[in-house]
């Protein structure tokens, strides 16, 4: 019997999980909750104002995916708790820890597993330098950098017409950047190194005047259980696309720097005893499908779940910490 899926929010990430579960003959979409959508992308599924009346018309539903904007997601997680149903979170997670907090507690209550959505765990040099880490190919890690400059100028927050995007540039709906753009960089911190301490943070917003509630740039030092030391710089005032993502990690025995957006370069690898990385390169789509691979597996087949949601709320609790050291108070940005 196939496992029964809905997807609340169809937006760009709804349609991709939406094309992820139906790679898989094991799984498919019953129906989809929308209130400003009308129809199904493939025009083919029912679709709902609101997670109840979906679910009422579905009971059978045993899986709900959530890709609706970020500060929803603790919220309509719980609701579907409340119903006996399996979730599948986008990242991230929530907006606070204590919102996270609720969510992990529904859930152990109702008996239902929790999915966070941290798809590019499963990139070929993500697994490599997580093989490359539990290894101690490297030796003992001493320094680590992560430096992400992307862009994300007025065309992302406002469309043609002028008007702003609904949840974008919302310090309520949105978090910020490190919420939206680069929580699969903390949680790669997370996955590679377990819990960090933040020591110092900085935040600003240098131009990004039309969407004052976030910061466009940001920098923090942190110190990872281990001992080793390391820095996270971000902005998204790159001009015109992305420049860099990269992360460098320097050991004792040896040194790595991969880059890219997806972190799908090499460039620099050097130890005494050089790996191949013999994980198969995958895009963004296929590691979509992976996530949905693992929610199968781990229901109707009892394995572990990839990214949980201890390890969600871990990655909230660090961007939480970054934003309190910064000064930034709640979900309100202190100017520059």
């Amino acid at each position: 019997m196939r496992l029964k899926f809905a997807i609340v929010g169809m937006g760009f990430i709804g349609a991709k999980h939406l094309a992820s579960i139906q790679s898989h003959p094991e799984a498919e979409v019953v129906a989809v909750c929308d209130p400003f959508s009308e129809e199904s992308p493939d025009h083919s599924l029912p679709v709902y104002q609101d997670i109840s009346s979906m679910i009422s018309a579905h009971p059978g539903i045993q899986v709900v995916n959530i890709c609706t904007p970020n500060g929803l997601h603790a919220r309509q997680a719980i609701e579907c708790i409340a119903h006996g149903k399996h979730v599948v979170l986008e990242k991230p997670m929530s907006l606070t820890k204590k919102e996270a907090e609720q969510v992990i507690f529904h859930a152990l209550n109702r008996h239902v597993k929790i999915f966070c959505v941290m798809q590019n765990r499963y990139t070929a040099n993500a697994r490599f330098l997580k093989h490359l880490i539990t290894t101690d190919n490297l030796g003992s890690v001493r320094e680590i950098v992560v430096n992400l400059y992307w862009n994300r100028d007025r065309r992302y927050y406002f469309a043609g017409d002028g008007v702003q995007h609904a949840w974008r540039g919302n310090a309520g709906m949105d978090g910020g950047p490190l919420f939206t753009q680069f929580s699969h960089f903390v949680d790669l911190l997370y996955w590679l190194f377990g819990d960090i301490e933040v020591l110092d943070a900085k935040v600003a917003n240098l131009a990004h005047e039309y969407v004052p509630e976030i910061e466009d740039a940001g920098f923090f030092t942190f110190r990872t259980g281990s001992g080793a030391d390391g820095s996270f710089r971000y902005s998204i005032n790159a001009p015109v696309s992305n420049i860099e993502s990269s992360v460098l990690i320097l050991g004792a025995k040896g040194a790595i720097k991969v880059s890219g957006q997806y972190l799908e370069n090499i460039e620099h690898y050097s130890g005494d005893q050089l790996l191949d990385n013999e994980y198969p390169i995958l895009d963004n789509t296929h590691t979509h499908r992976l996530v949905i691979r693992n929610v199968i597996d781990a229901i109707n087949s009892g394995n572990d779940i990839d990214t949980n949601a201890i390890e969600g709320m871990k990655v909230v609790e660090v961007i939480e910490e970054v934003y309190r050291k910064a000064g930034k108070k709640g979900l309100h940005l202190i100017q520059k």
